[in-house]
């Protein structure tokens, strides 16, 4: 079974829960979401 990297879960589950919150899923949003930087959402995405 692949396991997936700690902060590739992290990214989905941002991602569903701006979805549940009717919030427009971006990049910006995600790195609020997460308290990280819009640079380092953008690399996890090109991943």
């Amino acid at each position: 079974m692949a396991e997936w990297h700690p902060a590739f879960e992290e990214y989905c589950e941002a991602i569903f829960e701006l979805d549940e919150d009717d919030i427009k899923v971006v990049q910006a949003r995600i790195a609020e979401r997460l308290s990280i930087s819009r640079p380092s959402v953008s690399e996890m995405m090109k991943r």
